[in-house]
């Protein structure tokens, strides 16, 4: 056997290998199905928030957007350092 002409083969076939598996990780990328996205603002805590939803039940989007949009207001009655009326505020005044 002659070694030099083992190394085109071992390249050759490395090669191979590494082609197979890149397409097999390749796979998924092509066959995924693209997911329509859903986006809600609403001016919160003084600046435009932003929630996007991509997964679930359409049906339900409009739902959890208002949900998470009365939390973040929430939050904002209890952290508000420009409302006087808030939690942070109150304490601040009365340190």
């Amino acid at each position: 056997m002659n070694p030099a002409n083992d190394k085109p083969i071992k390249y050759l076939a490395y090669a191979a290998v590494v082609a197979s598996v890149l397409a097999l990780l390749a796979v998924p990328f092509f066959l995924r199905e693209e997911k329509e996205s859903v986006v809600y603002e609403k001016f919160l805590m003084g600046t435009l928030v932003e929630i996007t939803i991509m997964e679930g039940e359409e049906e339900r989007f409009d739902g959890a957007a208002q949900a998470a949009f009365a939390e973040i207001a929430r939050l904002e009655e209890v952290f508000s350092s420009y409302k006087p009326e808030s939690e942070v505020s109150m304490v601040s005044k009365n340190a």
